[in-house]
């Protein structure tokens, strides 16, 4: 029987309170406005949530196949479309990620101006930059 993999949904232990792994308004010193200033989305839409979390465990799954084709010497041209399957399939998470990080996180901190703003925009672009890559 496959193991299950167990999905963590809070901050990891010892971090709450915490920026975790530098995050890009950290780096850009600049307090973006975050809830519980645990590094947690200022609001997520349930039904979102739930199907990013099926994406995931579906990637997972995929992540596995890849792991089996490799070791079992699979032809070369049928992992590669394994890996984009899973590349196309991260890249939709992401934008529904995004998506939640436009619709409330960003724009509730360029609704407060000023340096909120400011530093919400230059995040937003950093961040565009990372994904774009």
């Amino acid at each position: 029987m496959p193991r299950k993999a167990k999905v963590r949904l809070s901050a990891p232990h010892g971090t709450q309170g915490k920026s975790v792994g530098g995050g890009l308004a950290g780096a850009l010193g600049q307090p973006l406005n975050r809830v519980g200033s645990g590094g947690k989305a200022l609001a997520v839409d349930p039904d979102k949530k739930i199907g990013n979390l099926h994406r995931l465990k579906r990637i997972e799954g995929q992540i596995r196949g890849l792991h089996d084709m490799v070791q079992r010497d699979r032809y070369c041209a049928d992992i590669l479309i394994q890996i984009a399957a899973v590349q196309k399939s991260l890249a939709s998470v992401a934008r529904q990620v995004l998506g939640n990080h436009l619709k409330h996180c960003v724009s509730q901190n360029i609704r407060a101006g000023g340096a909120q703003a400011d530093a919400a925009c230059e995040e937003l672009l950093k961040l565009l930059s990372h994904i774009d890559r």
